[in-house]
């Protein structure tokens, strides 16, 4: 009996700790770009804490390290996602495990910097001559979204804002009818914005050529790796 007890001790100090590069990772419900993995059951230490930042998934290594670059409103909607999740609620209580955003995900848009502008008539133009202007847009295979925006589309937006002072000042001078245009993400590092806004204001002479550079509150650095999270079911 004493030759068990002591075998039974020395498997439980030498029994190894989970091993989170080894995991099998399955996606949450239907969604590719959150995955997560049950490491076992928390048997030991406060349970409150049932969602933490882990670490960082780059290389094939799990790098413990700072949440630093992390919006801390990705970690609470990750959260919510998986709380709200089928996948959770068939977990048992005190499960745990990790859960962890991929970012190579094709449906994931946190895209980060958006490079935009905007061309501005100088003269209200026809439905034809929009119509025309879009597809020649189109043609460039430089942006993500070509997106018309005219009178209808102005008197909408302070419509839906009920600024009636607006819309009075709308109608003696009327905002200029414009196309929004974003570049393709794909591009932004390798195309010039000089040389993109040089190109619009030549082949739209009668147009002001505006430009933006926007910044996604949600970006997170690709470099960084994947964030992974701790989660503990309670």
């Amino acid at each position: 009996m004493l030759i068990l007890l002591i075998s039974a001790a020395a498997a439980c100090t030498n029994e190894k700790p989970f091993d989170i590069t080894k995991a099998k990772w399955e996606a949450v419900d239907s969604l590719p770009f959150l995955q997560y993995c049950v490491a076992g059951k928390h048997t030991a230490g406060d349970a409150s804490n049932a969602f933490s930042f882990y670490g960082w998934e780059r290389d094939g290594k799990i790098l413990t390290d700072s949440a630093h670059g992390l919006p801390a409103s990705i970690g609470e909607n990750i959260q919510f996602i998986f709380t709200e999740s089928k996948a959770y609620k068939e977990l048992r209580r005190k499960t745990e495990g990790f859960i962890k955003l991929d970012l190579s995900a094709d449906s994931l848009q946190i895209k980060g910097e958006q490079k935009q502008f905007a061309l501005f008539y100088n003269k209200e133009p026809s439905k034809a001559r929009m119509d025309k202007d879009s597809s020649s847009l189109a043609s460039m295979n430089l942006f993500e979204l070509i997106e018309v925006i005219d009178q209808d589309d102005i008197r909408a937006l302070w419509s839906a804002d009920g600024d009636n002072d607006w819309l009075k000042i709308l109608e003696e001078n009327p905002m200029p009818v414009s196309i929004d245009l974003r570049l393709n993400h794909a591009l932004r590092n390798s195309v010039s914005t000089d040389s993109v806004e040089a190109v619009l204001r030549k082949r739209f002479p009668d147009c002001d050529v505006v430009y933006r550079d926007l910044k996604d509150p949600n970006y997170i650095d690709p470099s960084k790796g994947k964030p992974v999270f701790k989660f503990i079911v309670q």
